[in-house]
């Protein structure tokens, strides 16, 4: 027996707008699962390609007009 993708969207639309009518805030709690499925998704992928390293690469530090470094985050007092 096999599932034809239009079937399979079909109910997933139905159960967004069932999910969305359960009181009292139904559309925030399909937002959430949606987003925890958004994530799931990612993982899935990430375990599939042989769970690759995340790198970030080293950002520069910005350099002023004087030739000095720039200050972050501190204010003249």
């Amino acid at each position: 027996m096999y599932i034809h993708k239009e079937e399979i969207k079909s109910c997933e639309e139905r159960v967004k707008k069932l999910l969305e009518v359960i009181p009292p805030q139904g559309k925030e709690f399909l937002q959430s699962i949606e987003h925890i499925l958004e994530r799931e998704k990612n993982w899935v992928w990430w375990k599939r390609d042989g769970c690759p390293a995340f790198q970030k690469q080293p950002t520069e530090r910005k350099i002023g007009h004087d030739g000095a470094k720039k200050r972050r985050g501190s204010s003249a007092i």
